[in-house]
């Protein structure tokens, strides 16, 4: 039987001292090993509601619970990330003065493993992703497809039981879109981890077990 991971009880987030309402008393339940599409166009509160589902952001109002439990601080929210949360970034996110291999190592850090057994995981990533040539390479050397790769495989590299991608394919083409979502979809099968995308792509809705539409910062449909 399928666990709530996260639950949204009546969230809210205002900015500007209420004029701006980009998240609207949203109630949610995400369970374990799906794999949910949170579908808006720019400008929905899709993102908001996804840095407020990983403590990234706070609610004006209503609460936060993941794995039952609500976060008090933003050390319990860090410490939650660093061991439950893999983040897949639209702009990508590599820092360009490390290799490809390094990006991956990041997260590893501040864990128990020691630097060689970093170095292994991240080249098992990146075998995994099918970057095991061009681990020693630069940012600036990889191609966008090529680059999302590096962070699909840092994102995976704690063993991350919550994935979350924000606008994964926004930067690329449509060919390197729908390679880079066949991974993502394939390691989300094979490490049997639960899977949330952020996306105003229709065709990358289709892949989801679950639609969630998202406009004006309201939930106005949740379809299986």
């Amino acid at each position: 039987m399928k666990e709530v991971i996260i639950r949204l009880e009546n969230v809210s987030r205002e900015y500007d001292n209420g004029k701006i309402r980009a998240v609207r008393n949203i109630n949610l339940e995400v369970l374990t090993g799906e794999f949910i599409v949170l579908l808006g166009s720019s400008g929905s509160g899709k993102t908001t509601l996804l840095n407020l589902m990983t403590g990234l952001d706070t609610p004006t109002s209503g609460r936060v619970y993941i794995n039952g439990k609500t976060p008090k601080n933003g050390s319990q929210w860090s410490r939650i990330r660093s061991q439950t949360i893999g983040f897949i970034f639209q702009s990508f996110n590599l820092i360009p003065t490390l290799t490809a291999r390094e990006n991956v190592e990041i997260p590893m850090f501040g864990s128990p493993v020691n630097s060689r057994q970093r170095e292994k995981r991240a080249s098992f990533l990146l075998e995994k992703v099918g970057l095991s040539h061009r681990t020693s390479h630069l940012p600036s050397a990889l191609s966008g497809g090529e680059r999302q790769r590096v962070a699909i495989a840092r994102s995976l590299a704690n063993r991350p039981a919550l994935l979350m991608a924000d606008e994964p394919t926004g930067n690329l083409d449509s060919k390197t879109s729908a390679r880079v979502m066949d991974l993502i979809y394939d390691i989300h099968v094979s490490e049997k981890n639960t899977l949330v995308v952020v996306t105003h792509d229709r065709t990358i809705a289709e892949h989801g077990d679950r639609i969630i539409r998202i406009s004006d910062g309201r939930l106005i449909r949740n379809k299986m």
